[in-house]
């Protein structure tokens, strides 16, 4: 078995296989933003978060709750280490920045539904509900300008999580757990509900989704949707 090859880089570390294959990436990211393509660029930092997250662990240090990579002198990848699962969790520092140099184009539409969609948040604040944090990214820099139907499914599930928590049972284990109930949601619930109701049926008019459909017509009605998609573990 061939040991893998070692690369000293120019932090004086030595670098694995995987993390040269994301600096080569990146490096080749660059040179495409140098000719201003900025489509290709994000494409190739895309690919390179990818290489990024197969360089998660499985052990950790003691007593540390992560870990940084330090890719080249400009390039740091963030790793958190998960003691439910144990093994690490890559933060998506390099989706992080397509989205935050990107906004309000197609191929950083593209870097923001990954990052979402990962589990990990732009701009996250512990103190507000998640829902309440991925309405505010969609709002903001030139995204609801975009009209990507994407982004109007995720507005739709934060809203409707919104409207669903209020509608919830007072027992339910996960609001039990975080030490909240249904009325910590009432305010704005009912603008959540329109909202929700508002983004869903613009994807509708882009896409046949008989699923969706059935759960426009719940918020219709009023019924509460067991959604939960954007509720946080911890909110």
């Amino acid at each position: 078995m061939i040991a893998a090859a070692l690369l000293i880089c120019a932090t004086g570390q030595s670098q694995s296989t995987g993390e040269q294959r994301v600096n080569a990436l990146v490096n080749q990211a660059k040179q495409r933003l140098q000719r201003n393509d900025h489509a290709g660029w994000a494409k190739l930092m895309m690919q390179a978060d990818s290489e990024a997250m197969k360089l998660e662990r499985r052990t950790h240090e003691p007593n540390k709750t992560g870990r940084d990579a330090q890719i080249s002198p400009d390039t740091r990848l963030t790793y958190l280490w998960n003691g439910i699962a144990q093994v690490e969790c890559y933060q998506h520092d390099l989706l992080s920045t397509v989205v935050k140099a990107e906004p309000g184009t197609r191929w950083g539409a593209d870097a923001l539904v990954e990052l979402l969609r990962s589990g990990c948040y732009l701009y996250e604040d512990q103190r507000v509900p998640l829902f309440k944090t991925v309405i505010e990214m969609l709002s903001a820099s030139g995204w609801p300008a975009l009209k990507d139907p994407r982004l109007d499914r995720i507005e739709g599930e934060a809203y409707e999580t919104w409207w669903s928590l209020s509608k919830a049972s007072p027992d339910e284990p996960m609001l039990v757990d975080n030490d909240v109930s249904p009325s910590s949601f009432t305010s704005g619930a009912e603008d959540a509900r329109l909202k929700a109701i508002a983004a869903y049926e613009r994807v509708l008019r882009r896409e046949k989704d008989l699923t969706l459909r059935h759960r426009v017509e719940e918020l219709k009605s009023r019924h509460g949707t067991d959604q939960r998609t954007w509720f946080r573990w911890g909110d």
